[in-house]
């Protein structure tokens, strides 16, 4: 992961601690709940790219992140939206427990499928929006 990206993963969990969380899988997610990213360098005017155009042209933006092979110039906007299902899958393959791999899978989601939905997932994005 890079260093912003580690940093941004230990403010997540101090902020959790602070708020008196100590579930392990809750805190494994908040610390892994972005190295899907580490699959490509990405450039800060990239993740800036996917904030502006996802809330302005969301169209443009999902076209450009569509599926892309490693080279190609647009895998870094893939990655980016991907992020959180390859890091999902990182983390299983590392023996995750279910529940951290299902955290990390469904932080970026505001309605995971309610069959699975989990007290944790709102604590998560709100670390999250807060770090």
């Amino acid at each position: 992961m890079s260093k912003a990206d580690r940093a941004h993963s230990l403010r997540l969990l101090y902020w959790l601690r602070k708020h008196g969380y100590d579930h392990p899988s809750l805190l494994t997610a908040a610390l892994l709940h972005d190295v899907g990213k580490a699959q490509t360098r990405l450039r800060v005017w990239q993740r800036t790219l996917k904030v502006v155009l996802r809330r302005r042209w969301p169209g443009l933006w999902y076209r450009l992140a569509r599926p892309a092979m490693p080279g190609s110039w647009r895998y870094p906007y893939y990655v980016l939206e991907a992020h959180p299902q390859i890091g999902a899958e990182l983390a299983q393959q590392a023996g995750c427990d279910e529940l951290t791999c299902w955290l990390i899978r469904y932080h970026e989601t505001d309605f995971p499928p309610a069959s699975t939905q989990h007290a944790f997932h709102r604590v998560l994005q709100e670390a999250d929006a807060a770090s």
